[in-house]
């Protein structure tokens, strides 16, 4: 017996229609308690109509073979909950970071999102240490300061630890925001991509200065969740300005900037062996990344120009037809929210669902701006700090506070 698919088809009482791909000539028993049903096998197929709901027994007999008992259950009833689409909308308050400035990190632990490090060079001190933390109600309080202050911060969550890393500083704040220094990079990684995969993040790339010449790194830095410092496998290339994220069982790192545009990608999975992908579309640097669903997304980013476009990958590792985007997004971040890809401009919020359908969310970020940071806690998404280039550079402290409703 080699299918037997039970199919609900009709409504005034139960009407099941057992349906059974056989031999030819066999007889075919279905059983419930006391009630017992036949029917012959013609054409390779019997069909069987079950007239009350609980547990059948399925067996054929053909000659003198009688086939292994098979049990099926048919349900009274077929209960399905329909939920309505989460509503993304604009939170109607922004709050602020303590100090404006950009090339900052953002990343949730616990009940918090943490706002940690950054740049002003309008300020007397250029490098930031802040770490600011909002709760889910929205509330800030300031904890410990990074142990040193830190441009180009990036910032990602392993176990009970949110992890900030730039240049050679790393820091550890818990679900109670102690803060910890964990042993720190192995090399300078300024502005590196950060992403977890399994019980690790990672650390990738970046850049630094040395003797005032700029020098790209190709090294992975590895954090497990007791803070257990590893270095692994490096990239396949050079690089800064590149971006990161994970699906299913793979971290994927992408893009980046080592004299020209790449479209290079390098996977790790859980247990930190590298792999390479087939390479994006294009090449882009300052591009975004976040996943949807079963979906990695590399975003935009630029290449001399601006590609509109999102490279994705599928948990295989294999890369799919890229989406069209309908705006320019450089140096900007996304998120996953609500189940959803979130790209975010002075404009409206481009949102993509688990089957890579967009949808365009208004009321865009409160001002143009770019190096922001973005995380995610309770049903608020937070797009905070940034900078904005006019006559005169301007750091942000505003916050952007996006919120889910059913």
């Amino acid at each position: 017996m080699a299918i037997i698919n039970p199919v609900v088809y009709g409504a005034g009482g139960l009407k099941a229609e057992l349906v059974i791909s056989f031999e030819n000539g066999a007889v075919v028993t279905a059983t419930n308690g006391d009630t017992v049903l036949r029917a012959t096998v013609n054409n390779k197929t019997a069909k069987i109509k079950l007239t009350k709901p609980g547990d059948w027994t399925i067996t054929a007999v053909l000659g003198e073979r009688t086939t292994i008992p098979q049990v099926i259950t048919v349900l009274e009833e077929y209960p399905v909950t329909l939920l309505l689409d989460p509503i993304i909308s604009k939170y109607p308050a922004n709050p602020a970071l303590s100090v404006g400035r950009t090339m900052l990190g953002a990343t949730t632990v616990g009940n918090h999102v943490l706002f940690g490090g950054g740049f002003n060079a309008n300020l007397s001190v250029t490098e930031r240490a802040e770490v600011d933390a909002y709760d889910n109600t929205l509330t800030r309080s300031s904890v410990t300061s990074l142990s040193k202050a830190t441009i180009d911060v990036a910032a990602g969550t392993v176990g009970d630890n949110a992890v900030f890393g730039g240049d050679q500083l790393v820091n550890a704040y818990n679900v109670n925001l102690v803060r910890t220094i964990p042993v720190g990079f192995s090399v300078p990684h300024i502005g590196p991509a950060v992403t977890d995969v399994g019980n690790h993040l990672l650390f990738a790339g970046g850049g630094t200065t040395v003797n005032g010449v700029e020098q790209n790194k190709a090294e992975v830095e590895a954090y497990d969740q007791q803070l257990t410092h590893s270095v692994i496998t490096s990239l396949s290339a050079n690089r800064r300005d590149l971006a990161a994220t994970s699906v299913g069982e793979f971290a994927l790192i992408a893009g980046g900037y080592n004299g020209y545009a790449l479209n290079t990608v390098d996977a790790y999975n859980q247990n930190l062996t590298r792999m390479i992908p087939t390479a994006m579309t294009t090449s882009r640097y300052d591009l975004s990344a976040t996943h949807v669903g079963g979906f990695a997304l590399f975003a935009d980013g630029y290449n001399g120009s601006y590609p509109h476009s999102a490279d994705v990958y599928d948990q295989t590792l294999t890369r799919l037809t890229p989406l069209d985007m309908k705006w320019n997004y450089r140096s900007q971040k996304a998120l996953n929210f609500s189940n959803r890809a979130i790209f975010a401009n002075n404009v409206e919020l481009e949102a993509y669902d688990v089957t890579l359908t967009r949808t365009l969310v208004n009321n865009g970020l409160s001002i143009s701006r770019t190096d922001y940071a973005a995380a995610v806690v309770g049903n608020f998404a937070l797009f905070g700090g940034g900078y904005h280039y006019t006559s005169t550079s301007v750091y942000y402290d505003v916050i952007d506070v996006y919120m889910v409703t059913q």
